[in-house]
């Protein structure tokens, strides 16, 4: 027999509705706690970073939780691990170097994604070139350069007159040329991929020694007292003594200027030939290979 049907009908809709209400009521309260279960897991998931690093920098972004955790780039899955995982990545060798990029990194415990972006700035290339210095003694000169990236080419330009240089490694290019005397402008240029570095400086080369034009005392001279003297064709620094030797074994000096004439005083302690040889250094380092021979004859009065 229906009982809700033959006997108790209002007593069976009333728990008709009940049954309703509970029904509701039951979904209400699971749907909650599914987001409530949901909300609590995105909370427990942290995902960390940088918010930019420049080109060159390393990246490292970690993923904290619950349970297996896995870091994904562009699909790829780049770590995972339990708890706790960590990704680092090397921004040296992006081939671009022409603007900032993004990258997306996301971190997931399988029911919750999390998006890290990291901005990597472009780090523009730059040369800086490393020889020779501003004042060059030699005709055949190692001409170097050195760049923040690997660069694909460098090239100099001497006066406008272009050669190749040679890798010497991954940031360093390199050439020795022969060069003639004078000022001379210097153009370095390297590129990467499409884009360029340029930098630009002048250079005097010299590698002719200063000649003495004219040197004394000479002849007899009153002593004690002489004063012993060299002008040059070049602003130069000069050394004297004795015996002949080299500019840099020569045991006196005339002083640490350098100066179209060169001086120095002298005193003869006794009536008598006296003999210097002199050598003379310009301001790049080149010195005389002969000696200036001066030589007089020293007279000293009888004292009083």
């Amino acid at each position: 027999m229906n009982y809700c049907t033959h006997q108790r009908w209002p007593d069976c809709r009333l728990d008709a509705a009940h049954l309703h209400v509970l029904r509701t009521l039951f979904i209400v309260v699971t749907c909650l706690t599914i987001l409530l279960l949901i909300s609590t897991k995105a909370i427990g998931l942290e995902f960390t970073g940088p918010a930019s690093v420049k080109e060159g920098e390393l990246i490292t972004v970690a993923l904290t939780g619950t349970g297996p955790l896995s870091i994904y780039q562009n699909g790829v899955l780049m770590a995972a691990g339990t708890n706790a995982v960590q990704f680092t990545q090397d921004t040296a060798h992006n081939t671009t170097h022409t603007n900032s990029t993004t990258i997306q990194y996301v971190g997931t415990d399988g029911v919750t994604n999390i998006t890290k972006p990291v901005v990597v700035h472009n780090v523009p290339l730059t040369l800086n070139p490393t020889s020779p210095p501003s004042n060059v003694a030699l005709s055949t000169i190692p001409y170097a350069v050195q760049t923040n990236w690997p660069a694909d080419t460098c090239t100099l330009a001497i006066d406008s007159v272009m050669a190749a240089l040679l890798p010497i490694n991954a940031t360093s290019f390199g050439k020795t040329i022969t060069t003639a005397d004078g000022p001379h402008t210097l153009t370095y240029t390297c590129q990467l991929a499409n884009e360029t570095a340029t930098a630009q400086r002048t250079i005097v080369v010299d590698t002719v020694a200063p000649n003495v034009v004219a040197s004394g005392p000479a002849g007899e001279v009153v002593g004690p007292y002489v004063q012993l003297s060299v002008d040059t064709d070049q602003i130069s620094r000069c050394r004297y003594g004795t015996t002949d030797e080299t500019y840099d074994q020569l045991p006196m000096s005339f002083g640490d200027v350098y100066a179209l004439k060169n001086s120095v005083p002298l005193t003869i302690g006794v009536s008598g030939p006296s003999t210097y040889f002199v050598r003379c250094e310009d301001v790049y380092g080149n010195a005389m290979q002969t000696s200036r021979i001066i030589s007089f004859l020293t007279k000293i009065p009888p004292s009083a």
